[in-house]
């Protein structure tokens, strides 16, 4: 397992790339072709990673859903392929946090990674900001339009859903946490 991961870690350089100049406007209008939405340069989630529960502190590792873990956040494009990734939060480490301490955080208003009014794609754990749009809160008054601009957001960033999936199952040991 060390020397997978210490491969990827050499890899990850050359693999997991920002898309920058013509590769963002290519991003743009692949993920307009899905369902429409303009400027989209990647979509945002993260996910839990099982792992044997640490000797210290295992309480912080222990997530929501009952099991140890550390987070993966991760932006990708509409090809399903990984462009930023952010690891190792402990799993009780609530997602918005991670996101505030994640350098993509800090890089919202950055013209050089979201030229031309660009932006991601986050569900409503994420902060609405001029380059990440999140869903309205459903509050249960909603209008037509707000819904269907929630649908539309869902069935574009779905995306990410779809590369943690694809990861999980090239790489089975990420998958369960009963692996351990």
């Amino acid at each position: 397992m060390k020397r997978v991961c210490k491969a990827l870690v050499r890899l990850a350089p050359r693999v997991i790339q920002w898309p920058k100049g013509n590769n963002a406007d290519i991003a743009c209008r692949k993920f307009q072709s899905l369902k429409g939405f303009p400027g989209v340069i990647g979509a945002i989630d993260g996910s839990h990673i099982p792992i044997r529960a640490p000797k210290e502190d295992p309480n912080s590792y222990f997530n929501r859903k009952s099991f140890h873990s550390i987070i993966l956040q991760a932006v990708c494009n509409a090809r399903c392929e990984f462009t930023h990734c952010c690891c190792g939060a402990p799993g009780s480490v609530h997602d918005a946090r991670v996101f505030r301490n994640s350098a993509i955080a800090n890089r919202l208003g950055n013209r050089e990674y979201f030229p031309n009014n660009t932006h991601l794609l986050g569900d409503g754990g994420y902060t609405l900001h001029t380059n990440l749009l999140v869903p309205f809160r459903d509050n249960g008054h909603l209008t037509q339009q707000q819904r269907n601009f929630n649908y539309l957001l869902s069935a574009t960033r779905v995306c990410i859903e779809r590369a943690f999936g694809l990861m999980k199952v090239r790489f089975r040991i990420v998958r369960l946490s009963s692996a351990y």
